[in-house]
Protein backbone atom coordinates (compact mmCIF):
# COMPACT_ATOMS: atom_id res chain seq x y z
CA UNK A 1 0.00 0.00 0.00
CA UNK A 2 3.04 2.60 0.70
CA UNK A 3 4.18 3.41 -2.56
CA UNK A 4 1.11 3.84 -4.97
CA UNK A 5 -0.89 5.52 -1.78
CA UNK A 6 2.12 7.96 -1.62
CA UNK A 7 0.10 10.78 -3.82
CA UNK A 8 -3.07 10.01 -1.13
CA UNK A 9 -1.22 10.48 1.33
CA UNK A 10 0.40 13.40 0.51
CA UNK A 11 -3.04 15.13 0.57
CA UNK A 12 -3.88 14.09 3.84
CA UNK A 13 -0.73 15.10 5.84
CA UNK A 14 2.14 12.34 4.91
CA UNK A 15 4.91 12.44 2.84
CA UNK A 16 5.38 9.32 0.53
CA UNK A 17 7.20 7.04 3.23
CA UNK A 18 4.05 7.23 5.22
CA UNK A 19 5.79 9.94 8.11
CA UNK A 20 3.09 12.42 8.88
CA UNK A 21 3.65 16.21 8.43
CA UNK A 22 3.14 17.86 12.10
CA UNK A 23 0.33 19.62 12.59
CA UNK A 24 -1.14 19.08 8.97
CA UNK A 25 -4.92 18.98 8.74
CA UNK A 26 -5.78 15.73 6.80
CA UNK A 27 -8.23 16.36 4.00
CA UNK A 28 -10.62 13.73 3.88
CA UNK A 29 -13.97 14.73 4.61
CA UNK A 30 -14.89 11.51 6.54
CA UNK A 31 -11.62 12.32 8.92
CA UNK A 32 -13.75 15.64 10.32
CA UNK A 33 -16.37 13.08 12.10
CA UNK A 34 -13.96 10.16 13.44
CA UNK A 35 -14.40 10.01 17.29
CA UNK A 36 -12.49 8.27 19.97
CA UNK A 37 -14.60 4.49 18.97
CA UNK A 38 -12.03 5.47 15.42
CA UNK A 39 -9.07 6.27 16.79
CA UNK A 40 -9.74 3.08 19.33
CA UNK A 41 -10.44 0.95 15.80
CA UNK A 42 -7.23 2.25 14.41
CA UNK A 43 -5.10 1.88 16.82
CA UNK A 44 -5.85 -2.07 17.17
CA UNK A 45 -5.93 -2.29 13.49
CA UNK A 46 -2.40 -1.20 13.79
CA UNK A 47 -1.29 -3.07 16.16
CA UNK A 48 -2.93 -6.67 15.14
CA UNK A 49 -1.99 -6.22 11.60
CA UNK A 50 1.56 -4.67 11.94
CA UNK A 51 3.06 -5.70 15.02
CA UNK A 52 2.84 -2.54 16.06
CA UNK A 53 1.87 -0.82 19.59
CA UNK A 54 1.07 2.81 19.14
CA UNK A 55 -0.22 3.46 22.63
CA UNK A 56 -1.32 6.56 23.54
CA UNK A 57 1.30 8.32 21.02
CA UNK A 58 -2.13 8.08 18.63
CA UNK A 59 -3.56 11.14 18.91
CA UNK A 60 -6.03 12.20 15.93
CA UNK A 61 -8.39 15.61 17.17
CA UNK A 62 -11.93 15.84 16.15
CA UNK A 63 -10.59 18.47 13.60
CA UNK A 64 -8.91 15.28 11.74
CA UNK A 65 -5.34 17.00 12.77
CA UNK A 66 -1.93 15.35 13.45
CA UNK A 67 -0.96 15.83 16.65
CA UNK A 68 1.83 14.00 17.81
CA UNK A 69 4.87 14.15 15.95
CA UNK A 70 5.41 10.36 14.71
CA UNK A 71 3.63 7.73 13.64
CA UNK A 72 3.80 4.31 12.24
CA UNK A 73 3.44 3.47 8.60
CA UNK A 74 0.76 1.05 9.67
CA UNK A 75 -1.64 3.50 11.10
CA UNK A 76 -1.18 6.19 8.82
CA UNK A 77 -2.17 3.80 5.81
CA UNK A 78 -5.18 2.59 8.06
CA UNK A 79 -6.28 6.19 8.80
CA UNK A 80 -5.90 6.81 4.88
CA UNK A 81 -7.23 3.34 3.74
CA UNK A 82 -8.75 1.55 5.58
CA UNK A 83 -11.25 4.68 7.75
CA UNK A 84 -12.56 5.21 4.37
CA UNK A 85 -13.09 1.69 3.30
CA UNK A 86 -14.90 1.40 6.43
CA UNK A 87 -17.19 4.07 5.49
CA UNK A 88 -17.84 3.30 2.30
CA UNK A 89 -18.78 -0.45 3.66
CA UNK A 90 -20.91 1.58 5.89
CA UNK A 91 -22.82 3.40 3.37
CA UNK A 92 -22.85 0.48 0.85
CA UNK A 93 -24.87 -0.86 3.41
CA UNK A 94 -27.01 1.85 4.20
CA UNK A 95 -27.91 2.19 0.55
CA UNK A 96 -28.53 -1.74 0.09
CA UNK A 97 -31.14 -0.93 3.36
CA UNK A 98 -32.31 1.51 1.64
CA UNK A 99 -32.69 0.07 -1.96
CA UNK A 100 -34.74 -2.83 0.06
CA UNK A 101 -37.28 -0.15 1.09
CA UNK A 102 -37.31 1.80 -1.94
CA UNK A 103 -37.60 -1.69 -3.84
CA UNK A 104 -41.59 -1.07 -4.67
CA UNK A 105 -42.46 -0.48 -0.87
CA UNK A 106 -45.86 -0.13 -1.77
CA UNK A 107 -46.38 -3.48 -3.70
CA UNK A 108 -44.77 -5.26 -0.52
CA UNK A 109 -46.73 -3.52 1.86
CA UNK A 110 -49.81 -3.79 0.01
CA UNK A 111 -49.75 -7.57 -0.69
CA UNK A 112 -50.89 -8.82 2.59
CA UNK A 113 -54.29 -6.76 2.50
CA UNK A 114 -54.27 -7.74 -1.71
CA UNK A 115 -53.50 -10.80 -0.90
CA UNK A 116 -56.04 -11.58 1.90
CA UNK A 117 -58.97 -8.87 0.23
CA UNK A 118 -58.98 -9.94 -2.97
CA UNK A 119 -58.03 -13.59 -2.77
CA UNK A 120 -60.40 -14.42 -0.09
CA UNK A 121 -62.97 -12.92 -2.76
CA UNK A 122 -61.88 -14.21 -5.89
CA UNK A 123 -61.98 -17.55 -4.31
CA UNK A 124 -65.17 -17.07 -3.00
CA UNK A 125 -66.36 -15.84 -6.15
CA UNK A 126 -64.85 -19.16 -8.40
CA UNK A 127 -66.52 -21.29 -6.26
CA UNK A 128 -69.97 -19.87 -7.16
CA UNK A 129 -70.09 -22.11 -9.90
CA UNK A 130 -72.57 -25.29 -9.42
CA UNK A 131 -74.61 -27.13 -11.68
CA UNK A 132 -73.65 -25.51 -14.71
CA UNK A 133 -74.40 -22.05 -13.71
CA UNK A 134 -73.44 -19.12 -11.83
CA UNK A 135 -74.77 -19.06 -8.52
CA UNK A 136 -74.65 -15.21 -7.92
CA UNK A 137 -75.00 -11.94 -10.19
CA UNK A 138 -72.73 -10.39 -13.02
CA UNK A 139 -71.19 -7.92 -10.80
CA UNK A 140 -70.24 -10.49 -8.37
CA UNK A 141 -67.97 -12.29 -11.08
CA UNK A 142 -66.13 -9.39 -12.46
CA UNK A 143 -65.82 -8.39 -9.07
CA UNK A 144 -64.07 -11.87 -8.60
CA UNK A 145 -62.02 -11.38 -11.82
CA UNK A 146 -60.60 -8.26 -10.81
CA UNK A 147 -59.81 -9.31 -7.01
CA UNK A 148 -57.99 -12.31 -9.13
CA UNK A 149 -56.27 -10.04 -11.07
CA UNK A 150 -54.79 -8.12 -8.43
CA UNK A 151 -54.17 -10.89 -5.75
CA UNK A 152 -51.93 -12.80 -8.47
CA UNK A 153 -49.97 -9.62 -9.45
CA UNK A 154 -49.66 -8.73 -5.73
CA UNK A 155 -48.74 -11.95 -4.80
CA UNK A 156 -46.61 -12.88 -7.07
CA UNK A 157 -44.66 -9.35 -7.52
CA UNK A 158 -44.60 -8.93 -3.89
CA UNK A 159 -42.56 -11.98 -3.36
CA UNK A 160 -40.42 -11.09 -6.27
CA UNK A 161 -39.25 -7.75 -4.89
CA UNK A 162 -38.96 -9.51 -1.76
CA UNK A 163 -36.06 -11.80 -3.26
CA UNK A 164 -34.46 -8.25 -4.93
CA UNK A 165 -34.73 -5.97 -1.91
CA UNK A 166 -32.93 -9.55 0.07
CA UNK A 167 -30.63 -9.91 -2.33
CA UNK A 168 -29.46 -6.10 -2.84
CA UNK A 169 -28.70 -6.11 1.20
CA UNK A 170 -25.76 -9.07 0.30
CA UNK A 171 -24.72 -7.10 -2.59
CA UNK A 172 -26.39 -9.22 -5.00
CA UNK A 173 -28.35 -7.18 -7.77
CA UNK A 174 -30.82 -9.16 -9.42
CA UNK A 175 -33.00 -7.71 -12.60
CA UNK A 176 -36.58 -6.17 -11.77
CA UNK A 177 -39.41 -9.14 -12.51
CA UNK A 178 -42.62 -6.75 -12.93
CA UNK A 179 -42.70 -3.00 -14.28
CA UNK A 180 -46.19 -1.68 -13.56
CA UNK A 181 -47.86 -4.15 -16.44
CA UNK A 182 -51.39 -2.95 -15.54
CA UNK A 183 -50.26 0.47 -17.08
CA UNK A 184 -49.32 -1.17 -20.28
CA UNK A 185 -50.92 0.02 -23.42
CA UNK A 186 -50.58 -3.17 -25.48
CA UNK A 187 -50.51 -7.12 -24.99
CA UNK A 188 -46.91 -6.98 -26.34
CA UNK A 189 -45.91 -4.05 -23.74
CA UNK A 190 -48.14 -6.13 -21.22
CA UNK A 191 -45.51 -9.22 -21.31
CA UNK A 192 -42.36 -6.59 -21.40
CA UNK A 193 -43.81 -5.46 -17.94
CA UNK A 194 -44.92 -9.23 -16.56
CA UNK A 195 -43.00 -11.77 -15.25
CA UNK A 196 -39.53 -10.53 -17.21
CA UNK A 197 -37.33 -13.86 -15.89
CA UNK A 198 -39.81 -16.08 -17.43
CA UNK A 199 -40.13 -14.02 -20.93
CA UNK A 200 -36.71 -13.62 -21.47
CA UNK A 201 -35.33 -17.05 -20.84
CA UNK A 202 -38.27 -17.63 -23.62
CA UNK A 203 -37.45 -15.38 -25.84
CA UNK A 204 -33.21 -16.07 -25.84
CA UNK A 205 -33.84 -20.12 -25.40
CA UNK A 206 -37.06 -20.61 -27.55
CA UNK A 207 -37.53 -17.67 -29.67
CA UNK A 208 -34.66 -16.61 -31.19
CA UNK A 209 -33.25 -19.94 -31.91
CA UNK A 210 -36.39 -20.37 -34.11
CA UNK A 211 -35.25 -17.32 -35.67
CA UNK A 212 -37.53 -14.30 -34.05
CA UNK A 213 -39.23 -12.06 -35.95
CA UNK A 214 -36.36 -12.46 -38.31
CA UNK A 215 -37.93 -14.91 -40.44
CA UNK A 216 -38.34 -14.92 -44.23
CA UNK A 217 -42.16 -15.49 -43.92
CA UNK A 218 -45.35 -14.39 -42.12
CA UNK A 219 -45.68 -18.38 -41.39
CA UNK A 220 -42.67 -18.75 -40.16
CA UNK A 221 -43.56 -15.44 -37.20
CA UNK A 222 -46.67 -17.17 -36.43
CA UNK A 223 -45.08 -20.87 -36.08
CA UNK A 224 -42.51 -19.07 -33.75
CA UNK A 225 -44.96 -17.45 -31.68
CA UNK A 226 -47.11 -20.61 -31.73
CA UNK A 227 -43.97 -22.46 -30.04
CA UNK A 228 -43.32 -19.87 -27.84
CA UNK A 229 -46.92 -19.57 -26.24
CA UNK A 230 -48.19 -23.01 -26.28
CA UNK A 231 -44.30 -24.16 -24.30
CA UNK A 232 -45.31 -20.69 -21.73
CA UNK A 233 -49.07 -22.26 -21.47
CA UNK A 234 -47.84 -25.52 -20.17
CA UNK A 235 -44.70 -24.94 -17.88
CA UNK A 236 -47.94 -23.51 -15.44
CA UNK A 237 -48.99 -26.96 -15.65
CA UNK A 238 -50.73 -29.89 -17.64
CA UNK A 239 -53.86 -28.50 -17.75
CA UNK A 240 -56.19 -27.66 -20.66
CA UNK A 241 -56.80 -24.22 -19.14
CA UNK A 242 -53.12 -23.20 -19.04
CA UNK A 243 -52.99 -24.46 -22.48
CA UNK A 244 -56.20 -21.79 -23.87
CA UNK A 245 -54.26 -19.14 -21.57
CA UNK A 246 -51.68 -20.05 -24.06
CA UNK A 247 -53.16 -19.85 -27.00
CA UNK A 248 -55.13 -16.63 -26.30
CA UNK A 249 -51.94 -14.38 -25.70
CA UNK A 250 -50.27 -16.48 -29.10
CA UNK A 251 -53.48 -15.00 -31.29
CA UNK A 252 -53.42 -11.38 -29.68
CA UNK A 253 -49.62 -11.27 -29.89
CA UNK A 254 -50.08 -12.19 -33.49
CA UNK A 255 -52.59 -9.86 -34.33
CA UNK A 256 -50.47 -6.88 -33.31
CA UNK A 257 -47.68 -7.53 -34.52
CA UNK A 258 -49.07 -8.25 -38.17
CA UNK A 259 -51.15 -5.93 -38.30
CA UNK A 260 -50.22 -3.35 -35.63
CA UNK A 261 -53.37 -1.65 -34.71
CA UNK A 262 -52.70 -1.46 -31.02
CA UNK A 263 -50.61 1.66 -32.04
CA UNK A 264 -53.33 3.47 -33.52
CA UNK A 265 -55.34 3.09 -29.93
CA UNK A 266 -54.05 5.99 -28.01
CA UNK A 267 -55.60 5.72 -24.42
CA UNK A 268 -58.03 2.96 -25.45
CA UNK A 269 -55.50 0.50 -25.96
CA UNK A 270 -55.03 0.49 -21.43
CA UNK A 271 -58.97 -0.46 -21.64
CA UNK A 272 -58.06 -2.96 -24.27
CA UNK A 273 -55.14 -4.83 -22.53
CA UNK A 274 -56.78 -5.02 -19.23
CA UNK A 275 -59.83 -6.51 -20.53
CA UNK A 276 -57.89 -9.19 -22.39
CA UNK A 277 -55.64 -9.46 -19.32
CA UNK A 278 -58.69 -10.19 -16.90
CA UNK A 279 -60.55 -12.54 -19.30
CA UNK A 280 -56.57 -14.13 -19.37
CA UNK A 281 -56.51 -14.39 -15.69
CA UNK A 282 -60.56 -15.90 -15.36
CA UNK A 283 -58.78 -19.11 -17.76
CA UNK A 284 -55.97 -19.23 -15.93
CA UNK A 285 -57.46 -19.37 -12.40
CA UNK A 286 -60.42 -21.71 -13.46
CA UNK A 287 -59.78 -25.54 -12.57
CA UNK A 288 -61.83 -27.12 -16.02
CA UNK A 289 -62.68 -25.60 -19.25
CA UNK A 290 -66.30 -26.57 -18.08
CA UNK A 291 -66.05 -24.09 -15.07
CA UNK A 292 -64.27 -21.21 -17.40
CA UNK A 293 -67.40 -21.09 -20.09
CA UNK A 294 -69.54 -21.08 -16.83
CA UNK A 295 -67.40 -18.19 -15.19
CA UNK A 296 -66.93 -16.34 -18.33
CA UNK A 297 -70.60 -16.82 -19.50
CA UNK A 298 -71.94 -15.31 -15.92
CA UNK A 299 -69.39 -12.20 -16.75
CA UNK A 300 -71.20 -12.04 -20.05
CA UNK A 301 -74.80 -11.89 -18.65
CA UNK A 302 -75.24 -15.71 -17.94
CA UNK A 303 -75.58 -15.53 -14.29
CA UNK A 304 -78.29 -16.52 -12.15
CA UNK A 305 -78.25 -13.64 -9.75
CA UNK A 306 -79.35 -11.08 -12.71
CA UNK A 307 -76.70 -8.16 -13.39
CA UNK A 308 -76.19 -7.03 -9.40
CA UNK A 309 -77.15 -8.34 -6.00
CA UNK A 310 -76.59 -7.66 -2.53
CA UNK A 311 -73.83 -9.45 -1.93
CA UNK A 312 -71.58 -7.59 -4.35
CA UNK A 313 -72.24 -4.38 -3.77
CA UNK A 314 -72.27 -4.84 0.27
CA UNK A 315 -68.44 -6.58 -0.30
CA UNK A 316 -67.73 -3.45 -2.79
CA UNK A 317 -68.82 -1.46 0.38
CA UNK A 318 -66.62 -2.26 2.82
CA UNK A 319 -63.33 -2.97 0.73
CA UNK A 320 -63.55 0.07 -1.58
CA UNK A 321 -60.24 1.80 0.57
CA UNK A 322 -58.46 -1.95 -0.30
CA UNK A 323 -59.44 -1.47 -3.75
CA UNK A 324 -58.51 1.77 -4.41
CA UNK A 325 -55.48 1.17 -2.88
CA UNK A 326 -54.54 -1.95 -5.37
CA UNK A 327 -55.55 0.55 -8.16
CA UNK A 328 -52.96 3.10 -7.13
CA UNK A 329 -50.38 0.71 -6.05
CA UNK A 330 -50.07 -0.92 -9.45
CA UNK A 331 -49.25 2.05 -10.82
CA UNK A 332 -45.93 3.94 -10.78
CA UNK A 333 -47.32 7.19 -8.86
CA UNK A 334 -45.10 6.66 -5.48
CA UNK A 335 -42.00 5.87 -7.32
CA UNK A 336 -42.19 9.11 -9.56
CA UNK A 337 -43.44 10.94 -6.56
CA UNK A 338 -40.53 9.45 -4.71
CA UNK A 339 -38.20 11.05 -7.53
CA UNK A 340 -39.17 14.45 -7.21
CA UNK A 341 -39.28 14.46 -3.67
CA UNK A 342 -36.34 12.34 -2.34
CA UNK A 343 -33.78 15.74 -2.63
CA UNK A 344 -36.20 16.87 0.47
CA UNK A 345 -35.39 15.63 4.12
CA UNK A 346 -38.45 15.54 5.46
CA UNK A 347 -40.01 13.47 2.65
CA UNK A 348 -37.44 11.09 3.04
CA UNK A 349 -38.13 10.54 7.27
CA UNK A 350 -41.78 10.13 6.23
CA UNK A 351 -41.44 7.76 3.79
CA UNK A 352 -39.12 5.52 6.10
CA UNK A 353 -41.50 6.00 9.16
CA UNK A 354 -44.65 5.39 6.55
CA UNK A 355 -42.64 2.39 5.54
CA UNK A 356 -42.25 1.08 8.82
CA UNK A 357 -45.54 1.49 10.14
CA UNK A 358 -46.66 -0.22 7.16
CA UNK A 359 -44.59 -3.26 7.80
CA UNK A 360 -45.89 -2.91 11.19
CA UNK A 361 -49.43 -3.53 10.21
CA UNK A 362 -48.53 -5.67 8.11
CA UNK A 363 -47.10 -8.08 10.14
CA UNK A 364 -50.36 -7.69 12.43
CA UNK A 365 -52.64 -8.17 9.67
CA UNK A 366 -50.68 -11.38 8.87
CA UNK A 367 -50.59 -13.02 11.78
CA UNK A 368 -54.39 -12.57 12.73
CA UNK A 369 -55.44 -13.80 9.81
CA UNK A 370 -56.09 -17.23 8.15
CA UNK A 371 -55.39 -16.90 5.07
CA UNK A 372 -52.51 -16.25 3.46
CA UNK A 373 -52.04 -18.23 -0.16
CA UNK A 374 -48.71 -18.31 -2.09
CA UNK A 375 -50.46 -18.63 -5.42
CA UNK A 376 -47.21 -18.73 -7.93
CA UNK A 377 -45.70 -21.43 -5.63
CA UNK A 378 -48.12 -24.24 -7.48
CA UNK A 379 -46.06 -22.90 -10.62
Amino acid sequence: LIHPMSTVWSKVGCDPYGNPKRGEERDIPSMNRLGERYNLLIKNLCKHHYDCDLGDEVIINDYGRCENSEFCVGECSYTTVIVPMCENLLSSTVKKLIDFMDKDGTVLGISPFTDYVDGEKSDEAFKLIGNGQYQASVLMAWVGAISYTFQIFFDFAGYSDMAIGLGRMFGFRFEENFKYPYISASVSEFWRRWHISLQTWFRDYVYFPLGGSRVKTRARLVFNLFVVWMLTGIWHGAEWTFFLWGFLYFVLLTVEKLIGFDRKLGWFGHVYTMFFVIIGWVIFRAESLSDMCVYLGAMFGRASGGLVDDGALAFLKQTQVYYLAAIVCSTPLFARLDRKLKQYAWWNIGYVIALAALFVVTLTFVFNQSYNPFIYFNF
